[in-house]
């Protein structure tokens, strides 16, 4: 996605918060904010794309710091609450058949995307309870991926943030039993942000429903150049994406892919919400469906 101006100091927030809460000394602190502050602004220009900057700030504040996860209790508390949530999840579900209970689902993929602390919304993990079964889409189009699920051989799915990952299993676990495509899952090789890296994904059991692969880097979507190309390639030649979160639709307006892509997010700030026609906070099942590349 091409920056807005109202990137530059949500990014920047975000980026000099993460050091401010690292346990690392107030010296380094300041020294890494200045680096950061320093080598960020010569990548801001107009035609910057929001998640190479935001992948690029991220190694930065890795760097700087010395911190290889600084997201790394967060995701731990994040996994933790959406576990104790599982039990309440699947007494909600279980009655549940065909299309109603694939919505469900998705409804709790999408409302537990709200588990990011790099979004203007101070949520908090303890805060999930409270909107996880919120049944209300501004965009909905799950029957028409619903009914893309029959027609397809093979199946993509980004995964984006941890806690939400937890729902997301929920979510490939019915695809594997009600569905006759291949699933591939795709997590992040290296820590960003809060996502779920590779081997993070294994820990919840993914490799049980689908196979699992590593991007291989710690880019913030599957940016073309930054992760590994059995992925892409993988992206590329499958008949639907499932895209979670919105680092990775920010990926698809950067560098489209030929396929058919069901999006998955909350829309936490303008620009993203703008581009969906939505508001900020509305929650988006968005399927894009193309045909010969088109």
């Amino acid at each position: 996605m091409r920056i807005w101006p109202h990137c530059i100091p949500c990014l920047t927030k975000v980026r000099l918060n993460e050091i401010l809460k690292l346990p690392i000394s107030d010296e380094k602190k300041i020294a890494a904010m200045a680096r950061l502050m320093n080598e960020t602004s010569k990548y801001i220009h107009s035609d910057s794309s929001t998640v190479k900057l935001a992948t690029l700030s991220f190694r930065m504040v890795k760097e700087f710091s010395g911190v290889d996860d600084p997201y790394k209790s967060y995701k731990e508390e994040s996994n933790r609450i959406a576990s104790s949530l599982l039990e309440r999840v699947r007494e909600k579900i279980e009655i549940a058949r065909g299309f109603e209970k694939f919505r469900k689902l998705v409804i709790l993929a999408i409302n537990s995307n709200m588990l990011d602390p790099g979004t203007p919304y101070n949520f908090t993990p303890r805060q999930l309870e409270q909107v996880l079964f919120d049944p209300n889409l501004k965009i909905d189009d799950t029957k028409k991926i619903y009914s893309k699920f029959f027609q397809v051989s093979s199946i993509v799915y980004l995964l984006d943030n941890c806690g939400e990952a937890l729902f997301d299993l929920l979510l490939v676990e019915f695809l594997a039993e009600n569905v006759s495509a291949d699933i591939i899952v795709v997590a992040k090789g290296k820590p960003y942000q809060n996502d779920v890296t590779y081997n993070e994904a294994l820990k919840l059991g993914f490799q049980e429903y689908a196979k699992v692969l590593s991007t291989e880097s710690d880019a913030a979507g599957p940016i073309k150049g930054f992760i590994s190309d059995r992925v892409l390639e993988e992206i590329s030649n499958a008949d639907l994406v499932i895209s979670k979160g919105m680092a990775n639709y920010e990926t698809f307006l950067d560098e489209p892919f030929s396929n058919t892509v069901a999006f998955l997010l909350k829309a936490k700030c303008v620009p993203v919400a703008t581009s969906l026609r939505v508001k900020p906070g509305d929650s988006i099942a968005y399927f894009l469906h193309k045909t010969n590349g088109n």
